[in-house]
């Protein structure tokens, strides 16, 4: 296909929705498509939520990892903290690369009825004395609030997107929506 012989992820969607034409006709913008163009792009929307029990002496997280040699990007689209402890409370983002592991790691669920694959990327909950990876982000959430943070986040594989409340023995909730597609070597590496 012409115009598109370094971007095989987007001849294929021309060449789904067009049939096999040597030239895309004018006005077609790839990058605005109908997000039911997506799986033809080999791009899998997932999300999940998950809820841990207060631990005394511990905090509780929530995370989105990608695992070693997946070779995905896995992207946040949108991550949510609910707080229901009746006061303001703040909560954290962090990135970790490779190290701690959660546990209880859970599927999500697709968020299109086309796709019967199940996600690579893991939901995990992990419980411990303090913090897990560099904080990218801090919230302030009133009592009985939620805040979404609709900043997307890339994840390349062994990185791991956690939620965590900055204080220890606090139930936390939390929901996490994402994407996944094939990563071609070179958006791997800076």
């Amino acid at each position: 296909m012409i115009g598109f012989e370094f971007a095989p992820r987007y001849a294929e969607l021309v060449r789904r929705v067009f049939g096999e034409i040597d030239i895309v006709p004018p006005g077609i913008i790839i990058e605005s498509d109908p997000i039911e163009y997506s799986v033809l792009r080999q791009i899998f929307r997932y999300s999940n939520d998950q809820s841990i029990a207060a631990t005394a002496g511990q905090r509780q997280h929530i995370g989105l990892r990608n695992p070693s040699g997946s070779g995905i990007l896995v992207v946040v689209e949108i991550s949510k903290v609910i707080n229901l402890t009746g006061a303001i409370r703040s909560f954290l983002w962090r990135i970790e690369d490779p190290g701690v592991l959660g546990i209880g790691v859970q599927l999500g669920s697709s968020v299109d009825g086309r796709n019967s694959r199940g996600p690579r990327a893991q939901l995990m909950t992990l419980t411990q004395v303090g913090a897990a990876g560099n904080i990218i982000w801090t919230a302030r959430v009133p009592a009985d609030g939620e805040y979404e943070w609709k900043d997307q986040i890339v994840l390349t594989p062994a990185r791991t997107l956690w939620l965590e409340c900055s204080v220890d023995n606090l139930q936390l909730n939390g929901a996490i929506r994402w994407r996944e597609r094939p990563a071609k070597p070179e958006e791997l590496t800076l």
